[in-house]
């Protein structure tokens, strides 16, 4: 709020208050709740104020992990799994690797899937441990099904897909097999005839499973879900993230290799159409495009990201933009090279995003104070927000969020002027502004003067209290459809001082307020 003297002819003052301060209290925009909201100006001069928000969601407690699929945000909380605000089913507890995988969100480590269609969680991997019999036929046994009424195994596996076989004790039956047919009617699995033979194979107890792997790192490439855990790396079958046991010597099976030049993969990634892969002390990629001529080799030496830094991986103009033990640095395809004028040393706990130009990164230093700093890359300009800590990017639609706990704060957004001076209100919603107090004498207040939008099927009301009384005075309103600068006429009653509320029912953006008066 500040004073502006007009001249001594007119002896009118404007208290004019500027909405982009305080404004605190819990409001409606788009039906969601907001528990907190802040913003970090996206023209690259951070501060922190409150924002109007253009996409909220419900936070209900700590976050554990958050995504985003279409527009629509999807989260986990202790054992719960949110999709648009309603949530869908349980989980384990515990930070989740999360994948868009077409229509569907792949959960890592639960195995899980959420279907955007039908809105249900679903298992990625089936098991059962059951007694089955293998089926004879002219050219060798080439098929099997459960012993048990009770197991349909085409309930549970599908033609294409690969299997695991174990405990048998049988070499012949234990390990990979993939399926090359189904019959659902009498439950039954039918392999390629090279599986098992023609040696005749008794009824076993063993357990079947399409086994997906305990993922350090996951990413989305060529259609495949590829992983990394250890120094081993794995792909799925094209387009079938369930089938990571599909080695039937095809194009498009999935794929397994290890490599043991490396301290252990900590992170895997898509990038200019191929998976590259981070050690502790490395980068590496695979070539190729099919499973039959994938080969992983080093990329270069140096550049290798901590598993406590991944988060901190965003790719800008061609290049990524990460922590490396330490400092920030970006790998152009062919090495990693350090970012000029970074003004700090031994960062840690690194969470970043890129936007545009500009790469976002949350850190912790040395001293264990909570760091956030933007990175221009067409100036080489460093700026800084101090004693924030973000621990999650995430883009929806226009806009780039930072989320800490059940705070939101807006990073960057598609648009050309700052939202600072925004204040949007939905539904039974209401500001109270500070009080005026002049000191010595008394004035009028004449008229409020709005600077702002009022969509149709609204109603503004403007309400006002003399002295500190409580009683309010409803001294006009706004409805209908109305935008720019529009008026609302005071009582004439002279005072000390007042406070003025506003409420509305509908829709509304108030940029400005002023409050002309007269001595």
């Amino acid at each position: 709020m500040y004073l502006e003297e007009y001249s001594t002819k007119r002896k009118k003052k404007i208290f004019e208050y500027e909405i982009s301060n305080g404004l605190e209290s819990v409001y409606n925009t788009t039906g969601r709740k907001i528990i907190s909201m802040k913003n970090i100006s996206p023209s690259l001069h951070p501060s922190i104020s409150p924002r109007t928000p253009y996409y909220t969601w419900n936070i209900n407690n700590s976050l554990d992990s958050i995504g985003e699929i279409n527009g629509h945000v999807y989260y986990t909380f202790g054992v719960g799994f949110c999709y648009d605000n309603t949530l869908i089913g349980a989980v384990n507890t515990g930070k989740k690797k999360f994948l868009n995988f077409g229509s569907s969100v792949l959960i890592f480590p639960d195995n899980k899937y959420f279907d955007t269609q039908d809105k249900t969680l679903k298992s990625l991997e089936n098991k059962t441990t059951v007694k089955i019999a293998f089926t004879s036929s002219d050219l060798g046994i080439h098929a099997i099904k459960s012993e048990s009424s009770s197991v349909n195994l085409t309930s549970l596996f599908y033609e294409g897909q690969g299997i695991l076989i174990s405990g048998s004790g049988n070499s012949i039956v234990d390990g990979y097999h993939y399926i090359t047919g189904v019959d659902k009617a009498s439950g039954t699995l039918y392999f390629n005839n090279y599986e098992f033979g023609s040696a005749a194979i008794p009824s076993l107890s063993c357990t079947i499973s399409n086994e997906i792997p305990i993922f350090d790192s996951v990413c989305v490439c060529q259609n495949r879900v590829w992983g990394v855990s250890g120094n081993t790396i794995y792909a799925s079958k094209v387009g079938d993230p369930r089938s990571f046991c599909a080695f039937n010597r095809d194009a498009d099976s999935s794929y397994k290799s290890q490599y043991f030049d490396t301290d252990g993969f900590t992170h895997i990634m898509e990038y200019g159409g191929s998976p590259i892969v981070f050690s502790k002390s490395a980068i590496y990629k695979v070539y190729g495009n099919s499973s039959k001529n994938y080969e992983l080799d080093i990329v270069c030496r140096g550049g290798g990201i901590l598993e406590s830094d991944v988060l901190s991986v965003a790719e800008m103009d061609g290049e990524i933009y990460y922590l490396s033990h330490g400092s920030p640095v970006k790998f152009t395809g062919a090495k990693s090279v350090a970012i000029n004028n970074f003004p700090y040393k031994n960062m840690r706990n690194g969470c970043g995003a890129a936007r545009k130009n500009r790469y976002y990164l949350s850190c912790i230093d040395e001293n264990i104070e909570n760091k956030f700093l933007i990175y221009d890359s067409d100036t080489g300009a460093w700026y800084e927000q101090n004693d924030i800590w973000i621990s999650k990017m995430l883009t929806v639609g226009s806009c780039l969020y930072g989320l800490s706990t059940i705070c939101a704060y807006l990073l960057d957004y598609d648009g050309d002027a700052p939202l600072d001076a925004d204040y949007e209100g939905n539904v039974d919603s209401e500001i109270m502004l500070d009080e005026v107090f002049l000191l010595g004498q008394t004035i009028c207040p004449e008229r409020v003067i709005i600077r702002g939008k009022i969509w149709a099927d609204s109603k503004l009301d403007v309400e006002i209290a003399y002295d500190g009384e409580l009683l309010w005075h409803n001294v006009g309103c706004v409805t209908g459809e109305r935008e720019g600068i529009f008026y609302v006429i005071l009582p004439q009653q002279r005072c000390n001082s007042f406070k003025l509320r506003f409420k509305c029912n509908g829709y509304y953006c108030i940029k400005n307020i002023a409050v002309e008066c007269v001595e």
